[in-house]
């Protein structure tokens, strides 16, 4: 999936890859292609990139803001599975929900 590419309102390409994220031909790094095992990482560098006056598409950072968002809600019914707490998912598992939020089918 990519979250920004090159055109005339970016000057980035990202897109997830096999370890996280890449930020392929990345202006910071001598074009060279950078790869980032989280969000937040990915998150920090595109606002490098900002910095730099480079373009970044603003639904970039609305994209991955919602991945955060994922993320964050997956850790918490993980956690609450670790712990035996109860189901608050009106009859659904923690396990179907987090197969759910990520896409898969369970």
């Amino acid at each position: 999936m990519s979250y920004a590419r090159f055109g005339t309102d970016s000057s980035v390409y990202v897109y997830a890859g096999g370890i996280g994220y890449e930020c392929c031909g990345c202006r910071a790094f001598n074009n060279k292609t950078q790869s980032f095992h989280t969000t937040t990482e990915i998150i920090d560098h595109l606002q490098m990139h900002q910095n730099a006056d480079d373009l970044v598409p603003g639904y970039t950072f609305v994209k991955l803001g919602m991945q955060l968002e994922q993320e964050r809600i997956i850790k918490l019914l993980e956690a609450d599975c670790k712990n035996g707490l109860g189901d608050h998912l009106q009859g659904c598992s923690h396990e179907v929900a987090i197969a759910l939020i990520k896409g898969e089918n369970k």
